[in-house]
């Protein structure tokens, strides 16, 4: 008999206890819940607020329209062949063309109807950029996307000059593109020129 009352007396002291405590578990499982909702929604502001600085630095990566100044993105130069989209920046400072080629500030736009020139390093520290040009041929296309459309010009010749060398590889007849990046050796200049093509 004394065992029956040893387990009711240990039931009844359980179960006082479960009401004492009930409250203050309770408690603490609220709070445990506010601290999760607390950094849930301090997650989701502080990502809001990196999407909207996000948003402010993709407007950098945006093309945009003239005027220009040096460091602007004004187009995209897209070589299928060799798996390369890069960013056109306007002017040629070192600078700007780490991440992209620039476009020579005394040539024409492609929406102008002139000859174009595009520079670029062959590799930079953020990877390669105009290394694989001598892999063009004639016949391969080279895209120009900017703020209005997409331009497809035709390489028609790819050749290695003296960088000294001043003489004019561009036509004035046809709107051509050069495509313009040092050698190996940094001696001498390799450059691609393309035909714009008529749509």
């Amino acid at each position: 008999m004394m065992t029956n009352k040893r387990i009711v007396i240990l039931l009844l002291s359980f179960i006082g206890l479960y009401l004492l405590l009930s409250p203050l578990v309770n408690v603490i499982r609220d709070r445990y819940l506010a601290q999760e909702v607390y950094e849930v929604e301090e997650g989701q502001i502080s990502s809001s607020a990196e999407n909207q600085q996000s948003g402010k630095n993709d407007n950098k990566n945006k093309i945009t329209e003239p005027p220009y100044e040096d460091g602007d993105i004004i187009g995209q130069l897209i070589i299928h062949k060799l798996g390369l989209e890069i960013p056109i920046v306007e002017g040629v400072l070192q600078k700007d063309l780490q991440n992209a080629v620039g476009h020579l500030v005394e040539t024409a736009y492609p929406n102008e109807g002139g000859n174009i020139v595009i520079a670029g390093f062959r590799t930079t520290d953020s990877g390669p950029l105009f290394n694989k040009l001598t892999r063009l041929e004639v016949k391969d296309q080279v895209e120009i996307i900017d703020f209005q459309q997409t331009y497809i010009y035709e390489v028609t010749n790819i050749c290695i000059i003296d960088k000294d060398e001043q003489e004019d590889l561009l036509d004035e007849i046809n709107e051509q593109l050069a495509l313009v990046t040092s050698t190996c050796d940094g001696a001498g200049r390799i450059v691609v020129i393309a035909n714009k093509e008529e749509r």
